[in-house]
């Protein structure tokens, strides 16, 4: 009985061990960026610039936390973060500040 146990845990511990070191060898198969050419690996943004503005809303409408895709009138486009609101008035003042790019 006990030589039955000693088996089974083997075999359990076998299967454990080969699970994860197959696991391992799919991971090592990914081959890295050998590119010696930075835009072959970074995108190109020009020109960025740091952009906060103050969008108004009624209370209760609800204020996004994100303003993606967020697009300035002379081209800059990016993601600004909800930084503040203020309520006055039955209005809600949120302040949205981020990096936008050209």
């Amino acid at each position: 009985m006990r030589l039955s146990k000693i088996l089974i845990l083997t075999a359990c511990s076998f299967i454990l061990t080969t699970s994860i070191s197959s696991a391992g060898v799919s991971a090592a198969d990914i081959q890295p960026n050998t590119s010696t050419s930075v835009s072959d690996v970074v995108a190109a943004k020009l020109e960025s610039r740091f952009e906060s503005v103050v969008f108004y809303y009624p209370v209760g409408f609800g204020v996004p936390k994100y303003l993606t895709d967020h697009r300035t009138s002379d081209g800059y486009v990016g993601t600004l973060v909800l930084v503040s609101y203020h309520t006055v008035n039955g209005t809600v003042a949120a302040r949205y500040e981020g990096t936008v790019y050209r």
